[in-house]
């Protein structure tokens, strides 16, 4: 392992970070461990150039004799060619190797001063909070020109941080981050769900003067065609729910009410999504026949509202403390100074490549049976309940307990597809807008 060198500028506190170069950083470098390790060996020994070989090499031998992660052999020149050649830390180019010209990666000088200390200061960080990862927590992204998923997740996470109660309506963040973005807000919503599902953030629906009375005729599920367990969880856990309640003929019940009951028999859906299913049956166009309105109580005002779970609370405000120092020209220095230590430090390197591969996208497919067999699967989900989006596959893998970020699950199916045993057709949201959706169906159905 090379010891990291010292910049002749180590001493000498950098000019300040335009807006562009912070978010450079943050989309480029901030969203996983190997890539902090990877950013640390360029950046931390600024004199040399690196052959994607030699990256596999020094990735391996940091984590001492037996490495914790035996990284694809092109992971390190992916992770510079993808993300930190665009954040502007790293160059690509040429160099002289006994004689032989070699395409290489080389720090910047911006990537020797801030690069390393970005990966110092969030290997840090990463180290201190063993069980919450960068990857889970600021998204997936390979270049800060195509994917901003970082730095909507950080605007997510500062403004519930600082919000009074803890509890932020969805259309407040999307203000914040500016509406005039193109189309930011569905980005933003997109992520929204996404940390929902993964239990760092709680998305809630909550109704104002609003809370009509059903009368349940009946408990009873019918459908010509459908058995319950076809319907999708929130549709039978609010089935369930009225089972709970029915006394007989006459039994009323509030709006409110159903959704309590339906949430504590199945508290893993969100309410959230209880009260979307139930609303249409509050406006007579519904999946629910044997629910009849008495008493409308009101005009529905919908606000859907977010909040940070308590138990991601110390980590999520100590990360984002974390990237605010980084900010911070008078700190490069000692920021800096960690990045040299961590490639010193080979039990350092060993538990942040541990913790990169435990929440990596191709751990967590492997995890769950291996990506043939994913593939397999969704193949069948898709078989038996016709075309469908990425997130409504997901949502289906996490109804049999196998939970996936969105991302693993696009790219499970666009892979499926590219083999030809799904086909996948656009769709555009409405007439209104230019945004398109994709559906993948079995190929031939």
């Amino acid at each position: 392992m090379h010891t990291a060198q010292s910049s002749p500028e180590v001493g000498q506190a950098p000019e300040a970070l335009t807006e562009a170069q912070f978010s450079g950083l943050l989309n480029g470098m901030a969203n996983h461990e190997a890539k902090l390790l990877t950013a640390a060996i360029v950046t931390g020994n600024p004199e040399q150039w690196f052959s994607r070989q030699q990256l596999y090499r020094e990735l391996l031998s940091a984590q001492g004799q037996t490495p914790a992660w035996k990284v694809n052999r092109s992971a390190g020149g992916e992770y510079c060619s993808r993300s930190l050649v665009p954040s502007g830390a790293v160059v690509v180019g040429e160099f002289e190797d006994n004689g032989r010209s070699i395409a290489g990666y080389h720090a910047t000088e911006f990537g020797a001063q801030w690069g390393l200390a970005w990966a110092g200061g969030l290997a840090d960080w990463s180290l201190r909070h063993s069980n919450v990862s960068l990857q889970r927590l600021l998204s997936a992204s390979h270049s800060p020109t195509d994917n901003r998923g970082p730095e909507l997740r950080l605007q997510i996470f500062s403004d519930l941080l600082t919000a009074p109660s803890n509890e932020v309506s969805l259309m407040d963040i999307i203000d914040s981050v500016g509406r005039n973005r193109t189309d930011e807000g569905g980005r933003l919503n997109r992520h929204i769900h996404n940390l929902d599902k993964m239990g760092v953030l709680e998305l809630n629906s909550k109704y104002f003067d609003f809370n009509p009375i059903f009368e349940i005729l009946s408990p009873d599920f019918y459908h010509i065609q459908r058995d319950i367990s076809d319907m999708q969880p929130a549709t039978q856990a609010l089935y369930a729910a009225m089972g709970e309640l029915f006394k007989g003929k006459g039994t009323e019940v509030s709006l409110e009410t159903l959704v309590e009951v339906a949430a504590n028999l199945a508290p893993e859906i969100p309410q959230y999504k209880l009260y979307q299913r139930a609303m249409p049956a509050a406006s007579n166009v519904n999946h629910f026949p044997n629910l009849v309105i008495t008493d409308r109580n009101g005009a529905p005002i919908a606000r859907n509202v977010v909040s940070l779970k308590p138990e991601y609370r110390a980590s999520i405000t100590d990360l984002v403390e974390t990237i605010e120092a980084l900010r911070d020209p008078a700190k490069v220095a000692d920021f800096a100074e960690r990045g040299r230590a961590l490639l010193g430090d080979s039990r350092a390197c060993y538990a942040l490549m541990e913790k990169g591969q435990r929440f990596s996208s191709r751990y967590l497919t492997t995890q769950n049976g291996g990506h043939d067999a994913l593939g397999r699967l969704v193949v069948g989900i898709i078989r038996d309940s016709g075309p469908l989006t990425v997130s409504e596959v997901q949502e289906q893998l996490e109804s049999q307990g196998r939970t996936l970020q969105r991302g693993t699950v696009g790219a499970l199916l666009r892979e499926v597809a590219r083999q030809g045993s799904l086909e996948v057709s656009s769709v555009a949201v409405s007439p209104k807008t230019t945004r398109i959706i994709h559906r993948y169906s079995v190929t031939g159905s």
